[in-house]
């Protein structure tokens, strides 16, 4: 079964021509489930289940995804789309709970490999007043071609703390779906690290349902899009209850032929009053054949809140590159240390030492030597 599906759709639709609206998938096969290839639960229960979704629900029907977000449910960064793919792959999903108020990080590894036609649905149960770190790292050691993806989906109890670290580096030529969702309840936190270092085409998509009151949700992104790679995103802070906060927050170089669309919607529904969401984004654009869309969206239907956006969009002064330069680098050694530096200030921000140390050297492999 070859199935083509959409994701990443903008919440509020503008102008079609910009093409930003929606991403359509091509050529999806039916999935198998991805063993996690190295696993760390100390802390954590572990179990399987059958995953469920809603039948008549497309990405498009913005209306029906936020009466959703408003009942309680997740609704992921991709969408609905995906769901139903996992449903009709007959995938089985992971669970992971956390046992305790603090569980020691719960990591998950993956590795791809040549061919692929992965996906993993994982959810995680994080109680009331637990703090939990959980970190993801999706790599490709080779240079492969295929399909894959990883769906997490966190459930966030009241005065909880979850950080969620998630790193990828895929040397391929692979098509690869990122998609995370979450709803959190009164007074709970939830910071997300997000580092892509390299990830042939990816669609990636985070939605945060803000369902408690005081909900506070924190995105730091760091990108570097190169060659001839794609990166598609979308991020949606779903603000339900009063006093909730959200920042979206990314720093991305894009190099060569690189494609990327950035979407970020702060979504204020009836009843949120006295809420707070920003979204920002800084991208240096290296080359002059790289193609660079960002679409910023605030939606209100409340009058007690407040929202901001803003970003920049630069390239490296030739000041710069003449003094870097003057001081014995190559102009690739100084393009790839501007664009290093960009990651470095998200990869430092990982709170495990051993994950933080691991992708600093894999960005400045130099400084083994």
């Amino acid at each position: 079964m070859i199935v083509k599906i959409e994701g990443n759709h903008l919440p509020k639709e503008t102008w079609n021509k910009l093409d930003v609206n929606i991403a359509g998938i091509d050529s999806l096969p039916t999935f198998s489930c991805r063993d996690i290839d190295m696993l760390e639960v100390d802390g954590w229960k572990q179990s399987r289940f059958t995953p469920k979704y809603h039948k008549d629900l497309s990405p498009r029907d913005t209306e029906k995804i936020r009466a959703l977000s408003k009942k309680g449910e997740i609704i992921s960064g991709v969408g609905p789309d995906l769901d139903r793919l996992i449903v009709a792959s007959k995938i089985d999903a992971y669970r992971f709970e956390a046992k305790g108020k603090n569980p020691k990080p719960l990591i998950l590894n993956f590795d791809f490999l040549s061919g692929a036609a992965d996906l993993t649905p994982i959810e995680i149960v994080v109680g009331d007043g637990v703090e939990a770190v959980v970190v993801e790292q999706l790599t490709a050691k080779k240079v492969v071609h295929g399909v894959a993806g990883a769906q997490i989906k966190f459930k966030i109890g009241k005065n909880a703390k979850v950080t969620f670290v998630q790193v990828q580096d895929i040397l391929s030529n692979m098509t690869f779906i990122n998609d995370v969702g979450a709803i959190q309840k009164d007074d709970s936190e939830f910071n997300v690290i997000t580092s892509i270092i390299s990830g042939g085409t990816t669609y990636y998509g985070c939605q945060t349902n803000l369902y408690g009151k005081r909900a506070k949700y924190n995105h730091d992104i760091g990108y570097m899009v190169k060659g001839n790679e794609k990166l598609d995103m979308n991020f949606v802070a779903e603000h339900i209850a009063k006093k909730t906060e959200a920042s979206i927050h990314a720093e991305g170089v894009l190099r060569g032929n690189a494609y990327k669309i950035f979407r970020s919607t702060v979504d204020f529904n009836v009843g949120c009053t006295a809420s707070s969401g920003e979204e920002r984004e800084n991208v240096l654009l290296m080359d002059d054949t790289v193609i660079n869309k960002t679409v910023p969206l605030i939606l209100c239907d409340e009058e007690d809140v407040e929202g901001a956006h803003g970003g920049t969009i630069g390239r490296l002064d030739d000041e710069t590159l003449f003094y870097m330069m003057s001081r014995g680098m190559t102009k690739e050694e100084v393009y790839q240390k501007v664009a290093n530096a960009r990651l470095d200030a998200v990869i430092n921000k990982i709170p495990v030492p051993e994950i933080r140390d691991r992708w600093i050297k894999r960005l400045h492999p130099e400084e083994e030597e």
